[in-house]
């Protein structure tokens, strides 16, 4: 029996069968004459994909039908031809015949009392892709970066080019990881308001009261260190508002800022997309699925928010990690994306301090002012002479402009809960 390129619904594996061309002749299933397979090799390949990803179910659940005070245990998992479906979507025709091949293939194992996956009403679950190593490395190296050394370490270096090395090794991952944002790109951001009387000095100078805070009294965040200013926004508004987190009654001032030029960006929201496009039959699936567990671990440290006991220390990782990414890491990243914990489907950004550049911080507390004060002799005046000094960003100029009447108050009347909601069963213990 063969499969033609036509009847096999995975972009990865028709690719395949295209480039090898082993089998010319009529489709069983559709009577193509395009490139095919014989169906028995596409059945060992579903068996190993089967075999890596997959474990025999022995948890159940009880289930109550009517009024019966007794349950029935209903094993947990899914069905081996629903198992394939999501493997590789084909018609049902194929997918019985898969699953006949494969219970023949097996069947002298199981009448030997051996295991086998095909078995008429077994469920099989996934296996949890967790690589320890990865996640062992980065708690050693928290660990390492808040209690023991932190500064001029190779070691810490090399722990952090582990962690974002396959990003280069697989291209799979540069397309999706490594994001071009192009000028003009509008991104929002808000402001929480403390006091009415603020408002007119934001409005007037929207620039500088929403833009990132001035060195001299920036505070440190999940992505930077205090003195190190950085810009957080969203790309809506709406977004940008959740994550100022207002409280019901609170009023909220809101802008866009465009880019000026394209940012190279690290885009963690495509952990959230789960990286649906990669095919169970490409040969680094599993190591891909290894490292986007990894990336949406590393996206759900970012975004936690920031607790009232916690201190400085807990945002030590993520800190050094931005700037690794921002002086170290090959293409050089100005900005890193991420999901928003606030609003569901909400995207995230933060412009690092190097993409910013020039930027018209506020005057004097904003850029390390040299100042030199001189009393005159038998007089009442003093005389203050300062210059603003801002940092040197040769490479770079100001990467982020206000957009003009784009300022908006916003009155939050409700906020809106996203729960996960469960049935509670109470299950006895023998």
């Amino acid at each position: 029996m063969y499969i033609c390129s036509i009847c096999i619904n995975d972009e990865y594996l028709k690719e395949e069968i295209r480039k090898t061309n082993k089998y010319a002749g009529k489709c069983t299933f559709c009577d193509s004459d395009e490139p095919c397979m014989e169906l028995e090799e596409l059945s060992d390949q579903i068996d190993q994909i089967i075999n890596d990803e997959y474990e025999i179910s022995d948890e159940t659940v009880p289930k109550f039908v009517g009024d019966e005070d007794s349950p029935y245990y209903e094993p947990i998992g899914e069905s081996i031809d629903y198992v394939i479906r999501k493997i590789i979507d084909l018609n049902d025709e194929i997918i019985d015949d898969i699953v006949e091949i494969l219970r023949g293939k097996y069947f002298r194992d199981v009448a030997d009392g051996g295991e086998s996956f095909y078995h008429d009403g077994d469920n099989i679950v996934a296996k949890d892709f967790y690589n320890p190593l990865i996640h062992d490395n980065w708690l050693e190296f928290c660990q390492t970066i808040k209690h023991h050394q932190r500064f001029f370490s190779s070691d810490l270096n090399e722990d952090l080019r582990y962690f974002f090395s396959f990003i280069k090794e697989i291209t799979f991952y540069r397309d999706k990881l490594i994001k071009k944002i192009p000028s003009e790109t509008e991104l929002y951001r808000a402001r929480l308001i403390n006091n009415d009387y603020e408002i007119p000095e934001i409005y007037n100078n929207p620039t500088q009261e929403l833009g990132p805070p001035p060195p001299l009294i920036c505070k440190a965040n999940r992505l930077n260190p205090a003195g190190i200013p950085v810009f957080y926004g969203a790309f809506d508004r709406k977004t940008a508002i959740a994550e100022v987190r207002p409280h019901v009654g609170s009023k909220v001032i809101s802008c866009i800022f465009k880019t000026k030029r394209e940012l190279t960006t690290l885009n963690l929201h495509a952990a959230d997309n789960g990286f649906q496009e990669i095919s169970h039959f490409h040969p680094q699936y599993e190591q891909i699925v290894q490292q986007q567990n990894f990336l949406y671990f590393l996206q759900s440290e970012i975004r936690k928010p920031i607790l009232p006991n916690e201190t400085d220390m807990e945002f030590l990782p993520l800190q050094v990690l931005s700037e690794f990414l921002a002086t170290q890491f090959d293409p050089k990243i100005d900005a890193i994306i991420y999901g928003s914990a606030q609003i569901k489907g909400g995207i995230n950004i933060v412009v690092l301090n190097h993409a910013l550049g020039n930027f018209p911080f506020l005057s004097l507390s904003a850029s390390f002012p040299k100042t030199d004060i001189s009393f005159l002799p038998d007089s009442d005046y003093a005389f203050i002479r300062y210059q603003s000094i801002h940092p040197s960003y040769k490479d770079y100029k100001p990467s982020l402009d206000y957009c003009e009447d784009s300022i908006k108050i916003s009155m939050v009347n409700s906020v809106q809960y996203d729960t996960d909601d469960r049935i509670i069963t109470l299950v006895p213990v023998d």
